[in-house]
C-alpha cells in the first residue's frame, strides 16, 4: 500500500516537473528583437520619404503630387449625366465628383480636377445650378460650364465666381462640338481649352 501510495506521489510530481520545465522553456524561446531588422525598417522608412521630395500630399486626393501642382487652384467641370452623353470622357482622371440632383429626377456631375495637364477630351460639359457653384467655391476652384441657370448666375455673380463658360464671349476658344453626339450633348474641352480660357481672362 505504501509503494503505490510512493509511486503515485512521485507520479504527480514527475508530471509537474514537466508541466514547469515546459513553461520555462517557452518563456526562454523568445527570440529577441533583431537590431539588424529594425535597422532595414529604419532604412525603408527612410527611402519612402526621400521618394516624396518636392511633393506634398493634395488637399483634394490625399495623393502625393508636385508643391506645384497643389498650389495651383483646381477646375470644377460640370459633367452631364443622362444615357445620351455616356460614356463621359476625362472624368476617370478627377480627383472627386459630385452628384447632385437637378430637375425632372436627373442627376448632374461636378469633376474636380487637381491634376488637369494632359486631358485630351472632357465633357460633355452641361449647364451650371447654384449649389454646384457653392460647393465650387469651398475649394477656390475654376468653375467650368456651358450654360446655367437664373440661380446659378446670380450666384456666380454673388460670389464673384471665375468662370470657364461656354457662352461667355471666350466659350469658342474653351469648348467645341462632337459631331457624333447631338446637341445639347455634345460640348467638349481639353487641357488647351481650359488654358485658353484661363489665359484670356487673366484667371490665376
Amino acid at each position: 500500500m505504501r509503494r503505490q501510495k510512493l509511486m503515485k506521489t512521485m507520479g504527480i510530481l514527475f508530471v509537474f516537473m514537466m508541466v514547469l520545465g515546459g513553461c520555462k522553456k517557452t518563456e526562454t524561446g523568445k527570440e529577441p528583437i533583431s537590431t539588424e531588422q529594425e535597422q532595414i525598417t529604419t532604412k525603408e522608412e527612410s527611402t519612402t520619404e526621400n521618394s516624396h521630395q518636392g511633393e506634398v500630399r493634395s488637399r483634394l486626393s490625399g495623393k502625393w503630387v508636385k508643391e506645384e501642382i497643389a498650389s495651383r487652384r483646381p477646375i470644377a467641370v460640370m459633367y452631364n449625366n443622362i444615357k445620351q452623353a455616356q460614356p463621359q470622357s476625362g472624368i476617370a482622371k478627377a480627383d472627386i465628383v459630385y452628384e447632385c440632383l437637378v430637375e425632372g429626377g436627373i442627376t448632374r456631375l461636378m469633376a474636380l480636377f487637381e491634376q488637369y495637364d494632359d486631358l485630351e477630351k472632357i465633357g460633355s460639359v452641361r449647364s451650371a445650378r447654384h449649389y454646384y457653384v457653392e460647393i465650387a467655391e469651398e475649394y477656390d476652384a475654376i468653375f467650368a460650364h456651358y450654360g446655367q441657370t437664373k440661380y446659378a448666375v446670380e450666384e456666380i455673380q454673388k460670389r464673384q465666381t471665375d468662370t470657364l463658360s461656354g457662352l461667355s464671349s471666350f466659350g469658342d476658344s474653351i469648348y467645341y462640338r462632337d459631331s457624333s453626339r447631338k446637341a445639347p450633348h455634345n460640348a467638349y474641352t481639353s487641357t488647351d481649352g481650359l488654358l485658353n480660357g484661363m489665359k484670356g481672362q487673366n484667371i490665376r
